[in-house]
């Protein structure tokens, strides 16, 4: 497990580095209600380095998956203007998107897999023009993962589920170097030794 300075440094990694957020810049978090510690110290280090709004984008997970079982294929395909025009209002501010990646890689097992694959071409649809502003790196974006217990479980089949959290957080905080004195810092050197490599 990490301890609330790794925490810290995590979350400002997400910002300074991964997002790589230019003060003055709106800062859009999307992550699951899970997660909501974590995406509210990121929104605090978004501001303390200068951002000018944060803007919280919350998921669920569980909701997703009892929409998924009950809503009809024709409501979940229907993706209200809102949601585009949200997307749109992302791209026209250029806002810096840092996503938490926290989620259950089986929630959607037993579900209707061609109500699903319908949903996504919508929800596709419905998102190019935002797809192309993050691919083309047009918007400053970056995706940290935190552990979930069903993640961690099944990565730790073995381990009792507290253990398997601890062993994730532990592998998480070492990949992305929160054992180093200054993460931030051993993270610019890796960057530009891969930079000077290429």
């Amino acid at each position: 497990m990490l301890t609330n300075t790794q925490m810290e440094k995590f979350a400002e990694l997400a910002v300074a580095v991964g997002a790589n957020m230019q003060k003055g810049q709106k800062v859009v978090i999307r992550c699951d209600v899970k997660c909501s510690e974590f995406a509210h110290l990121i929104a605090e280090k978004a501001y303390q380095l200068g951002a000018d709004k944060v803007i919280m984008q919350w998921g669920d997970e569980d909701l997703g998956r009892l929409n998924m079982l009950y809503a009809s294929k024709e409501t979940l395909c229907n993706i209200p203007q809102y949601k585009v025009d949200e997307m749109q209002y992302f791209i026209d501010n250029k806002c810096c998107l840092i996503s938490i990646a926290a989620g259950n890689p089986n929630i959607y097992k037993g579900c209707d897999a061609d109500k699903l694959a319908a949903y996504q071409l919508a929800f596709s649809k419905a998102r190019q023009a935002f797809r192309d502003a993050t691919m083309s790196n047009y918007l400053r974006w970056t995706i940290v993962s935190v552990p979930t217990p069903a993640w961690a479980k099944q990565v730790f089949p073995d381990l009792p589920e507290q253990q398997a959290m601890d062993k994730m957080w532990d592998a998480i905080g070492h990949i992305m170097r929160l054992d180093t004195p200054d993460p931030v810092a051993a993270w610019k050197a890796h960057i530009a030794k891969l930079h000077k490599r290429a």
